[in-house]
């Protein structure tokens, strides 16, 4: 444990003290910021031991996997982070899409929500599911077969709608953009509003860097930061909500995982410890309980063997998606995820898993190194910001649907903005409007 904590610590000073240094250059969304938020800080929380549940000491093979995972983050961020820091000397043109382009996008995107609808409707015999709590609960994160599809490109619509706010675009695309963050709450979806957020908060920040939304004053800031608020408080309640049955039992989602920290956290801490820091207390008992190197890449990359070859399609015995839930007991039925990590172990063991890790990392970073070429980079970027974090949740960045619509996502605002570049560039953006020219 003790080689453990102290590798998190340097890297969280480290990056403490990186981005104290380069704050004028607003450093937020460095790939090396968003690893120490959700990975290296759940983890030291995690071997704080937090909540009633744990156990205590995790197995060694568990602490000798989360050392190397945590070494390469690290290193990583101080040897690669520092070198990327400067934008990338690329021609740096003020994109603007074609409008017919914009208009078969919209189209688009009022077919995704309409579909999304649909779904509701047709499946909780309500537009709004909300509206019957119990409904909501039971589909929240099922979808029809066949308009799968659609509700799960809904967080990159909602991406391209803003980015192409940020760029020129008229006040449409905001209200588009809101839509898709907001839709999943009628069925009560938090996963796919948390993973929007996410996207957002690094594309703002993103077009802060390059100057794209420089004219945002403090005022805009404070509504965005209420906002955000709001809405992650309508998560937290949602969240006890359906814990507690909808007021059919007392109990709340802090009580349920044995929290046992600062009672001032106990709203908004308790969720993040349970839903990020307890996932490694199951990526423990994950470790205890099954043997890793079994499958050899095939969780690693499902992304590509399930989402892009589409393997399953052709073979009807092969799945992808590995049920690591049901190979263990969990530490509670609230916190009940191994982390995504679980997928590097089984396909390698705890030494070998820390290999696809590398890999997925220094990717990050080469995204990050053209962050600022174009919109679809920013686009494609802040995609991976929000699948790489989430692993301390889920494997969401090797699911068949994950890098799949990223991809997709990236060639449709790649097409919206291909060939119509034109000045000004993005450093010398009029200080008096975010919106220069209108498509």
């Amino acid at each position: 444990m003790g080689m453990l904590i102290g590798i998190i610590v340097v890297g969280l000073l480290y990056q403490v003290f990186f981005t104290i240094k380069n704050r004028k250059r607003f450093p937020w969304h460095h790939p090396g910021a968003v690893a120490s938020f959700f990975i290296l800080l759940p983890i030291l929380l995690a071997c704080m031991n937090l909540s009633v549940l744990q156990s205590g000491e995790w197995d060694k093979k568990t602490y000798a996997f989360l050392s190397l995972i945590v070494g390469i983050t690290v290193i990583c961020s101080v040897v690669i982070g520092t070198g990327v820091m400067a934008p990338r000397p690329v021609e740096r043109t003020r994109p603007v899409a074609m409008r017919w382009r914009v208009c078969v996008f919209n189209a688009l995107g009022v077919a995704c929500v309409g579909v999304y609808l649909t779904m509701n409707f047709v499946q909780a015999g309500h537009v709004i599911p909300a509206v019957d709590p119990h409904g909501a609960d039971a589909i929240h994160a099922d979808f029809m077969p066949f308009l799968r599809a659609f509700g799960g490109f809904l967080p990159q619509v909602g991406l391209i709608s803003l980015i192409l706010y940020f760029m020129g675009g008229r006040r449409l695309q905001l209200l588009l953009a809101l839509a898709c963050l907001l839709i999943p709450l009628t069925r009560l979806a938090r996963a796919d509003m948390f993973y929007s957020i996410i996207m957002w908060l690094v594309a703002i920040s993103v077009c802060v860097e390059i100057g794209a939304i420089r004219a945002f004053r403090w005022s805009r800031w404070c509504s965005m930061a209420i906002g955000l608020a709001i809405v992650v408080y309508a998560m937290v309640v949602i969240g006890d909500m359906r814990y507690s049955k909808y007021g059919e039992y007392d109990v709340s989602y802090a009580r349920a995982i044995g929290w046992n920290g600062p009672e001032s956290l106990n709203f908004v801490g308790a969720y993040y410890y349970g839903y990020l820091s307890l996932s490694y207390e199951n990526l423990d008992l994950f470790i205890r309980s099954v043997e890793g190197g079994v499958t050899m890449g095939r969780g690693s990359l499902d992304w590509l063997l399930s989402g892009f070859l589409r393997l399953n399609w052709f073979y009807p015995d092969y799945s992808g998606e590995i049920a690591y839930q049901s190979m263990f007991t969990p530490v509670s039925g609230g916190a009940n995820v191994p982390t995504g990590f679980v997928a590097y172990y089984y396909d390698f063991g705890y030494i070998g898993g820390a290999f696809p890790h590398l890999i997925y990392t220094l990717a990050f970073f080469w995204l990050y190194r053209w962050r600022n070429r174009d919109p679809a980079y920013i686009f494609i970027f802040a995609n991976y910001c929000a699948l790489f974090g989430m692993m301390s949740f889920m494997p969401v960045l090797m699911h068949p649907n994950g890098l799949f619509n990223c991809i997709c996502g990236f060639a449709l605002i790649g097409w919206l903005f291909a060939g119509n570049r034109h000045p000004p560039a993005f450093a010398e953006f009029e200080t008096t409007s975010t919106r220069v020219s209108r498509y």
